[in-house]
């Protein structure tokens, strides 16, 4: 990790000389993963929307690492809400920018399905994120019919609706 912390001087110094260094942000982001820091991935990634609002790949790298927050909000028995919430809003965003990204869509199916576990979880109805994951995991097919994870994502979407059913009777 040393050596990345490093690295982030270096990234720093050039954003300093052009803040329009798309790879720069994206490298920043990068290490504040690997470094398990989402809050300064996000930084990272937002302040690249900020010089580039275009740029797909740090609304998506946003989106993921907002994922990675919930998550861990999750796992900490936290409510991971917000966080989603804010990546399917920039998913949403990738969509309006590039709506043949399937990638884009599988990733909004799944933080839609974790939502949708976190609300099962707290008794509450995961019907409008599930119905939404499904939809999701449904476009990334119609764009990469050969996209195993979504085939595998959209039916356990469709199994966690059908266990809420029955849950409810």
């Amino acid at each position: 990790i040393d050596s990345r912390i490093a690295g982030n001087g270096t990234l720093e110094a050039a954003l300093r000389l052009d803040f329009r260094l798309e790879e720069a942000y994206e490298g920043l982001a990068l290490v504040a993963h690997a470094s398990g820091d989402a809050e300064a991935a996000i930084a990272a990634f937002s302040r690249g929307i900020e010089a580039d609002p275009g740029y797909v790949p740090h609304w998506l790298g946003r989106a993921q690492a907002l994922n990675v927050q919930g998550q861990i909000r999750l796992n900490r028995g936290e409510d991971p809400t917000e966080a989603f919430q804010a990546a399917e809003a920039d998913l949403g965003r990738v969509a309006g920018l590039q709506n043949g990204l399937a990638e884009a869509w599988m990733w909004r199916g799944n933080v839609r399905t974790n939502l949708a576990l976190w609300q099962i979880s707290r008794g509450s109805d995961p019907s409008e994120p599930t119905e939404g994951a499904i939809a999701d995991f449904g476009k990334a097919l119609s764009l990469e019919p050969g996209l195993v994870a979504a085939w595998v994502s959209r039916g356990k979407a469709r199994m966690n609706r059908g266990m809420w059913a029955v849950r409810r009777g």
